[in-house]
């Protein structure tokens, strides 16, 4: 996988990023401040930016279906690194602990893993670089796509833009509750402040997002 230098200059935040082969600083979790990827499109909805996002190739090895078993909660981790536990899992007590025939090919090994679902996806949120003990998509497919919220350091430039998309979603009829997921999840959940030396209000912007938020917003934090 060839590394390409994150460029904070190419992103006017507030914005959402699309961004493959995403990589933190510190090479494991999400420390705020990105090294490595490359900027595919930005946009206000996660539609528009998921339209760039192709579907995974099929895996041709064992080991990497064991992984994406991992990334689907099929097989758990017991250990600080998942990676290294699936890699030192051999493939045959991984098939005889799942009940699989080891006289199946691969595609049929697949079938009894994964069921009807249809596990090539990527996993755009960034849940995974937050908790070192996921799987990413950098570790099953060798390539990732993943979604980010920029934020600016200006809070009233970040009220306007959120304000604006809860407007534009009730615009389209959205429920409330349908509302609270979008601005939870795909925002406030994958949010990353840009790096301006001197201006970091870190866990204080996102404290300060909830204050400006819609009572009917808000009422689901509580639930």
């Amino acid at each position: 996988m060839k590394k390409i230098e994150f460029e904070y200059a190419d992103i006017i935040a507030p914005c959402t990023v699309l961004i493959r082969n995403l990589q933190f600083e510190d090479d494991e979790s999400a420390t705020g401040i990105i090294a490595f990827g490359e900027i595919i499109a930005s946009g206000k909805t996660m539609n528009e930016l998921m339209k760039h996002v192709p579907k995974p190739e099929p895996l041709n090895d064992l080991k990497s279906l064991m992984k994406l078993a991992g990334r689907e909660g099929i097989i758990e981790c017991n250990e600080e690194s998942f990676v290294d536990e699936i890699n030192s899992y051999p493939e045959e007590d991984f098939l005889r602990d799942l009940d699989i025939s080891a006289d199946l090919d691969l595609e049929q090994i697949e079938k009894e893993i994964f069921l009807e679902e249809d596990p090539y996806y990527y996993n755009v949120n960034l849940e995974p670089y937050y908790l070192d003990n996921l799987i990413t998509d950098l570790d099953v497919f060798a390539t990732s796509y993943s979604t980010i919220f920029f934020i600016s350091n200006d809070k009233i430039e970040v009220k306007e833009y959120i304000l604006e998309r809860i407007d534009a979603l009730k615009n389209k009829g959205y429920s409330d509750y349908k509302i609270f997921q979008i601005i939870h999840y795909r925002y406030l959940e994958n949010m990353l402040e840009i790096q301006i030396p001197g201006m970091h209000y870190g866990s204080e912007m996102l404290e300060y997002i909830h204050t400006i938020l819609p009572a009917e917003i808000t009422h689901f934090y509580n639930l």
